[in-house]
């Protein structure tokens, strides 16, 4: 049996409108004649903005019975959970970043994937106990969750919406 978490829809979908308008908004100083530097600015933010989208969108972790998988743009990284060193963690605030050092270097999950304290036990409880740090079990039992991410992402948006309209009709 094989679990796949992926980023939150609700993340994802607000990056893909936030792109989707700021390539409007660009699109509408193309076509207002507005200056070059604005136009060098919002080709500049849309760039790494589209990335982010499209990374976001297919960033994939994928917890089986022989071990874990971590799927971003053009690459992948599977390994055994005999792999697996060490399972800590760093928390920033509300922002969860889980360490896996593993016998082929260190990978870092954030609590931005859909239903994380689900993939945090299933990590936990494939791996040796004596490999898993105190800090992690204490997240098991009380689960840290961020919304804000996705709270701004939308407020982005709404930003978007608001230039746009300045933009088009005043």
């Amino acid at each position: 049996m094989e679990d796949v978490y992926k980023i939150k829809k609700g993340l994802v979908v607000a990056l893909m409108v936030d792109t989707a308008l700021l390539a409007v908004l660009l699109a509408v100083s193309f076509f207002k004649g507005n200056s070059p530097v604005e136009k060098v600015v919002l080709s500049v933010i849309l760039v790494p903005l589209l990335l982010v989208t499209v990374e976001s969108n297919c960033r994939k972790v994928t917890v089986s019975e022989k071990g874990l998988s971590i799927r971003k743009l053009f690459r992948k990284r599977e390994f055994l959970w005999g792999d697996i060193t060490d399972v800590g963690a760093v928390i920033l605030r509300n922002r969860v970043y889980l360490v896996l050092t593993t016998t082929k270097g260190f990978h870092i999950i954030s609590n931005a994937y859909d239903d994380f304290p689900a993939l945090l036990r299933g990590i936990v409880s494939h791996v040796e106990a004596e490999r898993v740090e105190e800090q992690v079990k204490a997240l098991v039992e009380r689960p840290v969750t961020k919304v804000s991410d996705v709270v701004s992402a939308w407020a982005g948006a709404v930003v978007l919406l608001v230039v746009i309209y300045i933009r088009v009709f005043l």
